[in-house]
């Protein structure tokens, strides 16, 4: 990955691991996914549902794709970084026995859901939205990312009623 330092891990998923990158030549720290899957072509990996949301839709309640990489057969997104999740920031405010203000709350309510209006009026459902999925930027906007389990509305496939994380689903 040139010009691409990968510095530490610090996520993982269920699709691939997180790492906090150097860019060197934008001179800017970022995150970088690297799925666990190999591809035999970059082809097939453009046509990932996770790739094509994120090259098709930029706004600034989703996390923005600043580069796709394909080396080795290995498949890697490098995205904007940002210091900390949704279920991070909870932990810290609990941590520190503070309450989010009712502003701070609609902030980030409205965040998220001008996030999800942007990509159900693309026709895609995330499907595992969950605080650890929305992301908090340097400049305090709440930014959605994880579109592993993305689906697209106009797919005549009926959608999977299991979705991996197990703590957000809907009883029913």
């Amino acid at each position: 990955m040139q010009g691409i330092e990968i510095i530490d891990k610090i996520g993982s998923g269920s699709y691939g691991d997180v790492f906090k990158a150097y860019d060197s030549k934008k001179n800017v720290y970022r995150a970088v996914k690297l799925f666990k899957q190999t591809y035999s072509s970059v082809k097939k990996c453009m046509k990932l549902p996770e790739v094509k949301i994120m090259t098709k839709v930029k706004h600034e309640n989703i996390v923005p794709l600043k580069k796709v990489i394909y080396e080795n057969s290995k498949l890697y997104l490098v995205m904007e970084l940002c210091p900390m999740n949704l279920g991070m920031l909870f932990e810290e405010k609990r941590a520190k026995k503070e309450h989010f203000s009712e502003k701070d709350v609609k902030k980030y309510i409205k965040d998220i859901i001008k996030g999800t209006e942007c990509l159900h009026k693309h026709g895609y459902m995330h499907r595992d939205l969950k605080p650890e999925n929305i992301l908090v930027s340097e400049d305090d906007k709440l930014k959605l990312t994880d579109f592993g389990t993305i689906k697209s509305t106009k797919d005549k496939l009926s959608m999977t009623h299991y979705v991996s994380t197990r703590w957000y689903r809907a009883p029913e």
